[in-house]
Order: structure tokens, then sequence, then C-alpha cells
């Protein structure tokens, strides 16, 4: 299967992870390498790596790329791929970190949510995007959020945003369609 596991001492089977670079994000078996082929297909990609992380208990895959603006990458990867493959942020790259072999050290790649990945933070300007901004914060858990941030670059998805539209709902008594 792919699977690596091992018996414990009191019988039981621990999943110790995958022999592969399969990874399951939000029900779906995902290759990052088929990703990144895909991005490497652009014009001007010069280099790409997509890789998972988990973070409160939530699996999500990033990009980083190197050669084209990442507004442009992921909209013309969006045609080429299933939604449920789109990574949460792409990180533009200027320099790769290498192993003393000179090959990718996919450890050492930036966190996401750092300022490589951001565009320029916009606060909230009245209370209404202040407490709107918070339920971002809340939803997506990472901050902060800005005002012209969007939803599915910072990691956002239906079932987030699922949870967005019931918290606004309850906060403002309003119902925004999903």
């Amino acid at each position: 299967t792919g699977d690596i596991a091992r018996w414990t001492e009191d019988g039981l089977i621990e999943w110790l992870g995958r022999s592969d670079g399969q990874v399951k994000v939000r029900g779906y078996r995902i290759e990052p390498g088929e990703i990144e082929a895909a991005i490497r297909r652009i014009d001007g990609i010069r280099e790409a790596a997509v890789t998972a992380r988990t973070e409160h208990g939530e699996t999500a895959l990033y990009a980083y790329i190197e050669g084209r603006e990442s507004d442009d990458v992921r909209a013309e990867l969006a045609t080429r791929l299933p939604a449920y493959m789109m990574p949460a942020q792409f990180i533009e790259m200027s320099e790769w970190p290498v192993t003393p072999s000179g090959k990718l050290d996919r450890r050492a790649l930036p966190a996401p949510g750092g300022a490589a990945d951001r565009r320029a933070y916009t606060a909230p300007r009245n209370v209404t995007e202040m407490k709107l901004c918070a339920l971002w914060e809340e939803v997506l858990k990472n901050g902060p959020v800005g005002i012209r941030d969007h939803f599915f670059e910072r990691g956002g998805h239906s079932l987030k945003a699922t949870a967005l539209v019931s918290r606004i709902a309850k906060e403002f008594g309003v119902q925004v369609p999903l």
C-alpha cells in the first residue's frame, strides 16, 4: 500500500508514514510530484516544489515556485488540476535551500505564512472589518489577516468557508451566501 507501520509492544499497529511522497489531504490521496510536474509545464517557471504540512490537525499543500508571479501560476494551474490538488499557498522563491550534495533540501524550505508568501498587509479600517478579520483568523488558524487577503490563498477551503459563513451569521445576524 505504500504505508509504513509497526507492531507496538501492546499488539497495536502504529502508522509511521508513507514510503513514497504520497499525502492525504481532506480525504484525497495526492502525489506532490504530479503537482510539481504540472507547475513546471507552465511557461516561465524555472523551479517548483510542493510540500504538505500539517498544522492544527489539518494537512495542506504548499507550492514553492521561481520564475513567475504566484497569482499567474495559481490561475493557470487551476485550469490543469482538480481543485483538491490546488496548493493552499504559493510561495515565491529567489534562492532554494540545498543539501551538501546539491539537491533540494525540502525540510529547509521556509514555513508558509512568512513574508515570502504574503502580499502587503492592509489592516482593517473599521470595527466591522476588524471583526471579520478576527473571524477569518479564527477559522484559518493563521494571522494576521488583512482586508485584501484571499480566503483560499490563506489556506481556506469549502469546509472552512462553511464554518466562516456560520460564524458571520452568528456574529452579525446576516446570512452570507457560501
